[in-house]
């Protein structure tokens, strides 16, 4: 994209003197025609010294996907061309009533990312008349700014970030002295903008496909082989005192005999959105497939995870979904060890082990009920 816009640019320049050349062949323009004709040659050269940061800066947004380094590099790209006593670069999407602040700085201290009203203010007013707004001097600015800190700002510049001819966002830089920017200066930040936000919008496309690729469809919790690659990262390089709990529906196929497949679906998924109250920094929960789910415990004592288990137990088998007039009805089997590395395997099949006898012994009960009330 930054090869393509320097390319527009030199054409732009080289269409200048074409027209400047000609325009010397007649006396009474020839010395404004040579002026401009000097003053776009310094522009031109004044571009060319910053090529080489450009190119830089399209480098590191071709290598990095890091949404929080690509920010930072933009605003450090930013304050070596120019004045950035205040920046922001912001993103917008055409029809809504916000516009996202994705960093700003003001006088070298990084805020964190914000939302703004869509309205009467200057970056709002770029976005919707898609032009430049350029103030040299204080008194040019008409429209309403976000005053951030004690200083106020006396020259600045909102860009607008078009791309497939949507207004993608705002790129904006200021200075406490005036006069502080030049045209070349807009130029710089319409190709910082629009190199920025598309790598961020890549970055934010292949994060959603790398969570797909490790989650379950029909739940939203990972899959198995997330959560598989996460028991091969335990058994192997991290020790950690760990747990591992195998969660397996009773009746599933009676559901789904009885009420149709949706009704299965719907057990199943009313059920992860139980098990996934329970996630956390220490708590990995997974659908492993069908009706099975499991929980990776980590960093935890076994009594916590005793604890764990038991409010899983009674949280799950007792809440009724009133559609199907059905309980769930859960079999819960979990293993504990201190230690993570070379037990990981052996944990898993012991859950899974404890996990089958307590269906069984379910079933033993569910008989000697009948047996009762036959008796």
């Amino acid at each position: 994209m930054m090869n393509r816009i320097m390319n527009k640019l030199k054409r732009r320049f080289l269409l200048k003197v074409k027209s400047h050349l000609k325009s010397l062949g007649v006396d009474k323009g020839k010395a404004e025609a040579l002026s401009e004709l000097q003053d776009s040659v310094e522009n031109m050269m004044w571009l060319n010294q910053h090529y080489k940061i450009l190119h830089n800066f399209a480098q590191i947004c071709s290598k990095t996907l890091n949404e929080e380094i690509l920010l930072k590099k933009t605003y450090e790209m930013v304050a070596e061309v120019m004045a950035a006593d205040s920046f922001y670069l912001a993103s917008y999407t055409e029809g809504e009533d916000q516009i996202k602040i994705l960093l700003m700085v003001d006088e070298g201290v990084y805020f964190p990312p914000f939302t703004i009203e869509f309205g009467e203010n200057n970056a709002s007013i770029a976005i919707q008349s898609r032009q430049i707004i350029h103030h040299k001097v204080e008194s040019d600015d008409k429209g309403k700014r976000y005053i951030v800190g004690s200083n106020e700002t006396k020259s600045h510049i909102y860009v607008p970030i078009i791309f497939d001819d949507q207004v993608k966002g705002v790129i904006s830089a200021q200075s406490f002295k005036e006069f502080a920017y030049r045209k070349e200066h807009e130029e710089l930040l319409q190709i910082i903008g629009a190199q920025v936000l598309t790598s961020i919008e890549t970055a934010r496309l292949y994060e959603k496909i790398y969570l797909m690729s490790f989650t379950d469809d029909l739940t939203g919790l990972y899959n198995r082989g997330y959560f598989e690659k996460k028991l091969e990262k335990y058994m192997q390089e991290m020790n950690s005192e760990i747990a591992i709990v195998i969660c397996d529906l009773d009746e599933l196929k009676y559901v789904n005999d009885r009420y149709g497949h949706k009704a299965g679906d719907l057990l199943i998924q009313t059920t992860a959105a139980i098990l996934k109250k329970f996630s956390s920094e220490k708590v990995i929960t997974a659908r492993l497939g069908g009706d099975e789910f499991a929980l990776l415990i980590v960093d935890s004592s076994l009594e916590e995870v005793e604890r764990m288990v038991d409010s899983i137990d009674k949280k799950v088998n007792s809440y009724k979904i009133e559609s199907i007039a059905q309980t769930i009805n859960m079999s819960i089997g979990f293993a504990y060890s201190p230690e993570s590395i070379n037990h990981v395997d052996k944990l898993f099949t012991v859950a899974d082990k404890n996990m089958y006898q307590m269906k069984r012994q379910k079933k033993l009960e569910l008989i000697k009920d009948v047996d009762r009330e036959q008796s």
